[in-house]
């Protein structure tokens, strides 16, 4: 039963969409008009700029760590705690208040890795921090960071046994929700954190 109302309320924290919301309250606008139509941290501070991406990032950090967080406070099970934070996600990508059409779950994968292990949390975001430094695109940089989590978690002392089977299939679902960024990579066409294309061989 713990089980259950955990993973609801984690699915019910995490449809909280921080982006839209903010874009609405600050200047107007429904943030999926603008950009690449994401209501996510990237699109909000190419849209807004910086002060707005970071509030966005703060407040989808924010959904996966409390979901973590309380349900591990009420349970005392970390699997629990990270069945909760992974429905935090869930309802990120498919939020109810947008017609199930929500982010793409990279800020509150990273959120629920804070609360669950903060060195694994700062190392996978240094993955992520040093290929947008490099490359420029927050795509590459958010997948490849979350995909480091997995071996992160396996080496990092007095991580949650299960955080790596939660990284595993926190990759999997970001993996899906980033396939036309994968795609527009691939093909030269993906915007940089910049908004600007960058292009084949450039």
């Amino acid at each position: 039963m713990d089980y259950i109302i955990f993973i609801i309320l984690g699915f019910l924290l995490g449809s909280f969409p921080t982006g839209y919301v903010y874009a609405k309250l600050s200047s107007g606008i429904d943030i999926r008009k603008y950009g690449s139509g994401n209501i996510g941290m990237a699109n909000v501070r190419r849209t807004l700029g910086r002060k707005a991406g970071f509030i966005t990032l703060l407040g989808d950090l924010t959904k996966g760590a409390l979901s973590y967080l309380i349900a591990l406070k009420f349970t005392g099970s970390q699997e629990i705690a990270l069945a909760s934070g992974f429905a935090s996600i869930c309802g990120h990508v498919w939020t109810p208040f947008l017609k199930f059409k929500g982010g793409k779950g990279i800020a509150t994968t990273y959120g629920v890795l804070l609360a669950a292990s903060l060195p694994v949390a700062i190392l996978s975001a240094f993955v992520w921090y040093s290929l947008v430094k490099i490359t420029r695109y927050s795509s590459l940089g958010s997948l490849c960071g979350v995909a480091s989590s997995i071996a992160w978690a396996y080496i990092v002392p007095l991580s949650p046994k299960a955080l790596p089977y939660f990284s595993i299939i926190a990759l999997a679902l970001v993996l899906y929700t980033h396939r036309e960024n994968i795609r527009r990579l691939l093909k030269g066409e993906e915007l940089t954190i910049d908004g600007k294309p960058k292009g084949r061989g450039t």
